[in-house]
């Protein structure tokens, strides 16, 4: 069985407002368990050395705010908040709504880290086959729905890539029925946990590195050097690493949700 390991972290305070500072998520994945002891703390040339020696691929993605980002991330989330307590209230059913209502900043963490762990598997559907997936995460303190959220969201990760994939298969043929061959993942062959969870230890090594990986892109977000971290990390043939999800957080909720919000529900959109 071709399994990939993927560990997550993340560095950085929830960004709530416009004078947060930035959160990034970091994924680090290989073809096999990310096992050796690694320093408690370590510089960008030793980071890079850890991923040479372990095979590892890094990916990146971040929220940083801006001004009028704090506004826009309140407007949003107080909608998706009504809407969601609203369609339980009507139907009696939400299965990604807590008992104390959407949490803003579990759907910001959620978001930033699931999106570097997808890319993390995006990546590495160009370079073999793939037919189970390991995701650990560092142990998180979350409501059952919205780790049930995250569950959902990585087990259709494998799914949107082949779909992805597909439309450009007119473009480059070759490259995506590679993809489409290489990617044989189920949603049952997700295994999805968090390294407080029974069955995790081992793990230790691979989070290490994902953090570590976070912190220093965090900190080359805060105060970028020349050459930089990302330099670094390109000369060691890890490019277009990073995605930034900070425009994802404050788009608007799209039509489609709200049109079937409405229909599902019968009511008029909030108006907020």
């Amino acid at each position: 069985m071709n399994t990939l390991y993927i560990y997550a972290d993340e560095c950085g305070g929830i960004p709530l407002d416009d004078s947060s500072e930035p959160f990034v998520g970091a994924a680090v994945s290989a073809i096999q368990p990310i096992t050796g002891a690694l320093a408690l703390r370590f510089d960008v040339p030793l980071l890079v050395r850890h991923l040479a020696r372990t095979s590892a691929a890094p990916f990146l993605a971040h929220v940083k705010p801006f001004p009028g980002y704090g506004a826009q991330v309140s407007a949003k989330f107080d909608k998706m908040d009504t809407m969601a307590r609203a369609r339980k209230l009507v139907t009696g059913v939400h299965e990604y709504l807590p008992s104390g209502g959407v949490a803003v900043r579990n759907n910001i963490w959620v978001h930033c880290v699931t999106q570097a762990v997808g890319q993390a598997l995006v990546m590495h559907s160009f370079r073999g086959p793939i037919d189970r997936v390991v995701v650990t995460f560092d142990q998180k303190t979350l409501a059952p729905e919205s780790r049930r959220m995250v569950i959902d969201k990585c087990r259709e990760i494998p799914q949107r890539i082949t779909e992805s994939a597909a439309k450009f298969h007119a473009l480059n043929p070759r490259q995506v029925e590679s993809v489409l061959s290489n990617v044989q993942v189920a949603p049952d062959d997700m295994v999805i946990q968090w390294s407080d969870e029974p069955g995790t230890t081992g793990t230790e090594d691979g989070l290490h590195l994902a953090d570590r990986l976070a912190w220093h892109y965090q900190k080359h977000l805060q105060s970028p050097t020349q050459p930089s971290f990302l330099d670094a990390l390109a000369q060691a043939g890890h490019k277009d690493i990073t995605y930034d999800v900070t425009q994802i957080m404050i788009r608007p909720i799209d039509r489609d949700s709200i049109e079937t919000w409405k229909r599902d529900t019968g009511l008029p959109e909030p108006a907020l």
